[in-house]
């Protein structure tokens, strides 16, 4: 009997903690949950060995209006009726200088993500993502049975650190959609360690998560999605389309 009065009492002092700390978590705007304007989604492509983002998925995250002039090799960006010049060439937009050239391969610009804080920098100059969410896999089509390598990324293009907030040991989260309807998710059956948990991410750091899909899926065409498990709301990743053929 009084076994089973202290057994309960550590149980209710142990929930009640729990509580606490989550009170704390949701209360304190210095731990890190994202606004509409703190994060936005771009995927990452690999180019020449690095992680590099094409100009034009960029763009259309903010409606900007690409223009190209083959003589001078650059590239106008209108935005808000202003119109700022890419040199390509040169690697620099409104007179600033990209801290990487960026790549020009198949007729498309890519650019670091380093280069990418730049251009935001250059031409939103106010309300300026914190956070670049993105998701990509090594290839389009695989074949049934085949292991699908997936990688999940969150950078952090603050000029200061950024806290994230996890309410178990899950990270991240991974679904197949058919149709529009999920039919996979990498969580499901899967059991997490029961903690807040806290994370810094420093400035131009990145969170780095490559999780392989074992799992035999039926031939079809996917749409895979990621995301972040953050606690206050989930940082949803770019979407993929892709294929599995019968063998």
């Amino acid at each position: 009997m009084k076994q089973g009065i202290i057994y309960r009492g550590v149980m209710m002092g142990l929930i009640t903690c729990f509580l606490i700390i989550a009170i704390l978590f949701a209360f304190n705007d210095n731990l890190g949950a994202a606004g509409d304007n703190d994060y936005i989604t771009l995927q990452p492509h690999i180019i020449d060995g690095q992680e590099m983002f094409q100009l034009k998925e960029l763009a259309a995250q903010y409606q900007w209006l690409l223009g190209y002039n083959a003589e001078s090799r650059s590239i106008y960006i209108n935005t808000r009726g202003e119109q700022l010049s890419f040199s390509l060439e040169e690697g620099i937009i409104d007179g600033n200088p990209l801290p990487v050239a960026p790549v020009i391969y198949q007729g498309r610009t890519y650019l670091s993500i380093e280069a990418v804080r730049t251009v935001l920098q250059t031409v939103l100059t106010e309300d300026l993502p914190s956070m670049i969410g993105g998701l990509y896999t090594d290839a389009d089509n695989y074949s049934e049975g085949e292991i699908i390598t997936t990688h999940l990324r969150l950078y952090n293009i603050a000029q200061e650190s950024v806290f994230l907030n996890f309410g178990s040991g899950q990270s991240y989260d991974l679904a197949l959609l058919q149709n529009d309807e999920e039919v996979w998710r990498w969580s499901e059956g899967r059991f997490f360690t029961m903690a807040l948990i806290r994370r810094e991410l420093e400035s131009g750091n990145k969170l780095v998560y490559d999780v392989e899909i074992e799992e035999e899926i039926k031939p079809g065409e996917y749409t895979l999605v990621g995301e972040i498990a953050t606690v206050e709301n989930r940082l949803v990743l770019n979407q993929i389309g892709i294929e599995i053929s019968a063998e």
